[in-house]
């Protein structure tokens, strides 16, 4: 392992565990084999707050308060309170895990000159984009060919652009003692028991927010058209993130019909994901607007191949024919196809081609070596900031 010589502070809000977070735990892992030594700042309640404590990772709390004129000293409080972290932690580079992050750590990294990166991992429009990132920004990591245009979408002057790094998140592959169908078949076998699963069932999975953008509610209407003799069953992993969770409640509600009782089974929100995916045939993304898409990957890394539409970042993680399938937007019918088609993608040696495809473009070490290229390069000097 290289001897840390850099230390980098990671800023994340971590409300939950979802796809930002489950990159940046691997990041934060694999990191001091590059030579970064990694610290996360963050909210007290911040979820990442045990992983990082387990893990033998510093974890300190600053509330991240966002700009706000009626409650300017809530703001500058957060701006103190993380000049004053990063100052006694020596920190030599600030990486806001989320564009949501960065506001108040970004102004204290300016004052003490520290270089600063966001990582865009979301939809957000060039006004959003400028109001966030107010405090000055000298480098963007995209996650996708999608949010690469939207960051030159907010900067079209070359000049005045901070610099972009496009990268895919990373994922971890599970280790396969034989990349063969047989002994992909004994792994779903044995994750089939723990979800109650028969053998013989097709098994197509969503994981995500059941929020309207995911395409839940017309997914589960499109199952509902499959031939009655077609052997499905679709499971659900997420929850309405809304306190209300009036579209999960309908969701449910849908799935409860007479038609489709039985078929449809929500699992609520997985800390682990490995038995999901194990269990399952083929990975569905069925959304309307996608950043990048990590289910993709992440069913990949299972040698799973996945079933999307060709909207937003989808197409750099659905390589089309090779480890998935991708159809027009909102194409219902051309999707219903393709579920159709299901057996003969999980046996036509997909998720094999998937499995190999992952490791060889999303390796958390590979990964970490990217990054901490590009923090020694804005440490030299050669990148300016946006503001």
């Amino acid at each position: 392992m290289r001897r840390p010589d850099i230390r980098a502070a990671f800023i994340a809000y971590s409300p939950f565990i979802s796809g930002a977070e489950r990159s940046l735990q691997l990041t934060l892992r694999a990191l001091p084999e590059a030579g970064i030594s990694p610290v996360v700042i963050g909210p007290r309640n911040g979820k990442l707050a045990p992983w990082c404590r387990d893990n033998g990772i510093d974890y300190l709390d600053c509330e991240l308060a966002l700009r706000d004129k009626r409650h300017w000293w809530k703001y500058w409080g957060s701006v103190m309170c993380a000049a004053n972290l990063l100052r006694v932690q020596k920190v030599d580079i600030l990486h806001s895990n989320q564009i949501w992050s960065y506001q108040a750590a970004a102004d204290a990294a300016g004052y003490l000159k520290i270089p600063r990166v966001c990582h865009f991992r979301d939809e957000a429009d060039p006004k959003t984009i400028h109001w966030f990132t107010k405090p000055g920004v000298e480098s963007v990591i995209c996650i996708s060919r999608h949010v690469e245009a939207q960051a030159v979408a907010a900067w079209p002057d070359p000049r005045k652009r901070p610099k972009l790094l496009r990268i895919l998140n990373p994922v971890e592959p599970i280790e396969i003692r034989e990349l063969n169908l047989n002994v992909l078949h004994e792994i779903q076998l044995a994750a089939r028991r723990r979800f109650d699963i028969p053998a013989q069932e097709i098994v197509f999975g969503f994981v995500g927010q059941i929020r309207e953008v995911k395409g839940v509610r017309s997914l589960i209407e499109t199952c509902a058209t499959l031939p009655r003799e077609f052997p499905w069953r679709l499971l659900i992993a997420g929850k309405d993130p809304r306190p209300d969770k009036v579209y999960e409640r309908d969701c449910r509600e849908r799935a409860e019909r007479p038609d489709l009782r039985g078929r449809v089974q929500f699992c609520g929100f997985l800390e682990e994901m490995e038995d999901f995916y194990n269990a399952i045939d083929v990975a569905v993304v069925p959304s309307l607007e996608e950043p990048m898409g990590r289910v993709p990957l992440e069913a990949a890394s299972h040698a799973r191949p996945t079933i999307a539409f060709r909207v937003g970042g989808l197409p750099d993680v659905v390589v089309d024919g090779v480890t998935g399938t991708l159809v027009p937007p909102e194409d219902w019918s051309t999707f219903r196809s393709e579920m159709l088609r299901s057996r003969r993608l999980a046996e036509d040696d997909l998720g094999v081609r998937a499995y190999q495809w992952v490791r060889s473009v999303t390796d958390p070490v590979k990964y970490a070596g990217i990054l901490a290229d590009h923090y020694r390069e804005l440490l030299s000097g050669t990148a300016e900031s946006s503001r």
